[in-house]
């Protein structure tokens, strides 16, 4: 138990599991090489997961390792805010965004869509929204935490950059946020114009916005990793 603790404490444990769940959760890119056709299709990443598809356990399976890696970042989150001084209150907020997404991407791998409307024309997922009438698949619930974490977790971070300072945090977090509020105006927009709503997302946008969402990860635990010489003295 003490050499787990003292591992659990080494200052590259935040950096090193941020980096391996940004490696985890950007799986799509794999499908350069394990479904090029259905990446040049431009399909949403949901559908390399879909059961017909090509090595489509390996991006279930990534999608579940990454639901866990956010679940540990989570948990180093809450212990590193009893030596946080200021905003510790946004560190619980992001602790408890990452674990709301690491809980959406595990499902998101456990629930994958039925087919891709990419690749087969007659695939028809249903959706309906209305007051009295919800229709969703079930992947559909766990990609709308994704969504509303993409919103909240950049939020948080900003919020507690500012109050710390941390310049490089506070930057890359304002355009995590700026493009999840775009992308949510988007798809706003679509539903005003089409009066309809699908599940099917563009592949290549929804890809850059999982980049800047794994560059900010690696930035957040970057910017809050433990401090080497303090815990040289503290030890």
């Amino acid at each position: 138990m003490a050499s787990i603790e003292k591992l659990w404490n080494h200052h590259k444990v935040p950096l090193t599991l941020a980096a391996l769940a940004v490696a985890a959760f950007n799986n799509w890119l794999l499908a350069l090489v394990l479904n090029p056709h259905l990446f040049l299709k431009d399909g949403s990443v949901s559908e390399f997961s879909v059961p017909t598809q090509p090595y489509s356990w390996v991006f279930r399976a990534t999608d579940i390792i990454s639901g866990l890696l956010f679940l540990a970042l989570s948990a180093w989150v809450l212990k590193f805010m009893k030596s946080s001084q200021k905003a510790r209150k946004w560190l619980y907020v992001l602790a408890v965004g990452l674990a709301v997404f690491g809980v959406a991407n595990g499902v998101d791998g456990l629930l994958p869509l039925n087919c891709s409307d990419t690749a087969n024309s007659t695939c028809q997922v249903t959706v309906a929204l209305s007051l009295s009438h919800i229709i969703l698949p079930s992947h559909a619930y766990s990609s709308v935490l994704i969504a509303v974490s993409y919103f909240l977790l950049p939020l948080a971070s900003y919020k507690y950059a500012r109050a710390n300072g941390l310049q490089a945090l506070e930057r890359v977090s304002l355009v995590s946020l700026g493009v999840s509020v775009l992308s949510f105006v988007t798809a706003i927009h679509e539903y005003v114009h089409q009066h309809s709503l699908s599940v099917h997302t563009a592949g290549f946008p929804q890809e850059a916005q999982m980049l800047i969402i794994g560059w900010w990860l690696l930035v957040l635990f970057y910017s809050i990793r433990p401090n080497r010489q303090a815990l040289k003295e503290v030890s």
